[in-house]
């Protein structure tokens, strides 16, 4: 078991030195090319509409005094769906099932010009159970 783990990261270092001598072989990019313009719109959360929200399981084990608080980022598509939730500013024993929960959260559409847009926006989630 030792020695599959000591073989599996020995891989995981050779394999990120490679990818650091090919990225320091390639020219840095010129400071005259702008960055692409993004399509997310960063908003706030009262700009946006809930219709379904997940609260996260906390763990029976991890013995986390109420209230909890955990502040979590969403970026969601077009549709509503959130494509990705970084949770930040939270217990750690209730970083996984919070991430969890926040994808099965959805929103109406962010609407701009007639048309839905990807947007970004932070919630602080509070529980108190």
């Amino acid at each position: 078991m030792i020695r599959w783990s000591v073989l599996a990261l020995l891989c995981v270092v050779s394999t990120a030195v490679q990818a650091g001598d090919e990225a320091a072989a390639d020219p840095a990019p010129s400071a005259e090319a702008a960055p692409p313009a993004s399509d997310v719109l960063e908003l706030k959360w009262h700009d946006v509409k809930a219709t379904k929200q997940v609260k996260p399981m906390v763990p029976a084990f991890a013995k986390i005094p109420r209230p909890i608080k955990c502040k979590m980022v969403f970026t969601i598509d077009e549709a509503g769906t959130p494509s990705e939730v970084q949770v930040e500013e939270c217990p750690e024993a209730l970083k996984p099932n919070a991430k969890k929960a926040g994808h099965k959260w959805r929103f109406e559409p962010v609407m701009r010009e007639g048309e839905a847009r990807k947007a970004s926006f932070t919630v602080i989630l509070k529980i108190n159970h």
